[in-house]
């Protein structure tokens, strides 16, 4: 098997920062006591979870589309500990999905590195190197977490788990009083991964194609999750280099979080091509929208334009702040931040960068151990005058989870969504969740449900809504 040379440089750069941390702290340690003496130096700890979801479609209103699905997901961990030295950490993750027939065959399996990172500790400063995932912000969602790519797969059902996407990544962290500053190195660009080809989940165009089963080549495109007639620009290179800074101060029963990021895009944008662009045009003074075009486009269509767009990295700056209160059973936080320049479409789906901002208000509440909820609230601004595709120049979204025991077993009621107040869209997903007598094993059962105009992006995958059955297990 042959490794492109941007693979072979992101091994070199994690094995070789593990084994720096490991070696730089000290060089005869016996992790698992084989000695016979009780270890009392470095010690080993070991655990992961596993995930096993069946999905089944509501409504069969779509040719082509999967009405069942069943997706399995695993993460396995280990890491050997010196406390207050130094620390590695190495994880792995499977995907097994069974898919319908007529999607690339009975069965789908993927499995890659996960996490592997090299730790050096002291007093009041910490180096973390290798592939990683890093946090920022106060709560789930955070404007300020910025470092890793999410994982679209499945729109926005993927597990809490595998929502981030680690990459490789330098960590330096210096500690003073009550004060911390973190600053953050990535050498390669990663993007955030979107749903294949296959997927009800793929992009408008690709999604009206899986129905062409009679055209062998269609057929084909999809079940290798190759999109006909799409360039993409390699990124395995120093050019896409990103970096970060954050400060952090800890008051009493406050904390403030300040920071700044250079870097790209995580959702690059697709940048069509003058002749796509111009058939665009022609259809749309034609009286059919663009949203019309694209959900018509024939095979050949696409074919003939090919390519139809180039997708790259685009560069933008981030500047933003966090203040989280804790008060006895809430925790408030606000954050803002701005970012230089956002890609978006214009309602004649031309790719315009534009300054942006957003903010947040949070609220975190455990009334009681029967009881919790999470509220967010979102402003986003856009600015520009342009009529957008898909999305509003100012918008207003509210997310929220609710979690409360029945009665005295070990069953939950769950419930999380989100609404854009602006377009009129959004999804919300009840479930019962049951703690089994056995540890760390977890059954749950739910539906999650999307609406809205067919020109939003929940009320376009509405067709999407379906119902599951999911057991988790963590060890």
């Amino acid at each position: 098997m042959t490794r492109s040379p941007g693979r072979l440089r992101i091994l070199l750069f994690v094995a070789g920062f593990v084994a720096f941390a490991a070696g730089a702290a000290r060089a005869d340690w016996d992790p698992f006591g084989s000695s016979g003496a009780a270890p009392s130096g470095p010690e080993a700890t070991w655990g992961g979870l596993v995930y096993s979801r069946w999905n089944a479609d509501l409504v069969n209103d779509l040719n082509g589309e999967q009405l069942h699905e069943w997706r399995n997901k695993g993460l396995l961990d280990v890491e050997i500990t010196e406390r207050g030295k130094w620390s590695v950490h190495m994880s792995g993750a499977a995907r097994w999905e069974l898919l319908p027939r007529r999607r690339g065959g009975d069965a789908r399996f993927d499995a890659e590195l996960w996490e592997a990172w090299g730790r050096i500790e002291r007093k009041d400063w910490e180096l973390v190197v290798g592939q990683q995932i890093r946090r920022w912000g106060r709560g789930v969602p955070s404007l300020l977490d910025v470092l890793n790519p999410g994982d679209f797969d499945e729109y926005l059902f993927v597990e809490d788990e595998f929502q981030k996407r680690p990459i490789p990544m330098a960590r330096w962290t210096v500690y003073r009083d009550q004060n911390e500053l973190e600053v953050v190195a990535i050498p390669f660009y990663r993007a955030a991964r979107l749903p294949g080809n296959q997927s009800d989940w793929a992009p408008i165009a690709i999604r009206d194609l899986q129905g062409a089963e009679d055209i062998p080549l269609v057929e084909s495109a999809l079940n290798q999750d190759i999109a006909p007639g799409l360039v993409t620009e390699a990124t395995d290179d120093l050019r896409y280099a990103e970096a970060g800074l954050r400060w952090t101060h800890y008051g009493e029963g406050w904390d403030l979080d300040v920071i700044g990021f250079f870097g790209a895009e995580d959702l690059p944008a697709p940048d069509f091509t003058k002749d796509f662009s111009a058939f665009l045009r022609a259809e749309q003074a034609r009286g059919r929208t663009p949203l019309q075009t694209l959900r018509s486009l024939a095979f050949q269509e696409i074919a003939a334009f090919s390519p139809m767009y180039v997708q790259k990295p685009r560069r933008q700056a981030l500047f933003g702040a966090s203040v989280a209160r804790a008060m006895e059973k809430v925790t408030a936080r606000f954050e803002a931040i701005a970012v230089s320049r956002q890609s978006t479409f214009t309602e004649a789906l031309e790719l315009i960068r534009v300054p942006a901002f957003a903010v947040l208000a949070g609220f975190d509440a455990l009334s009681s151990d029967r009881f919790l909820w999470s509220l967010s609230l979102i402003g986003a601004a856009l600015a520009t005058d342009e009529k957008l595709f898909m999305i509003d120049r100012f918008n207003a979204i509210a997310l929220g989870i609710m979690r409360a025991r029945l009665g005295q077993g070990g069953f939950w009621l769950e419930t999380r969504g989100m609404w854009d107040i602006n377009l009129g869209d959004g999804w919300v997903g009840p479930s019962l969740i049951y703690e089994t007598p056995v540890a760390g094993l977890q059954a749950q059962a739910g539906v999650n449900l999307l609406a809205g105009p067919e020109d939003t992006p929940n009320g376009a995958l509405s067709d999407n809504s379906y119902v599951w059955l999911r057991l988790r297990y963590a060890f």
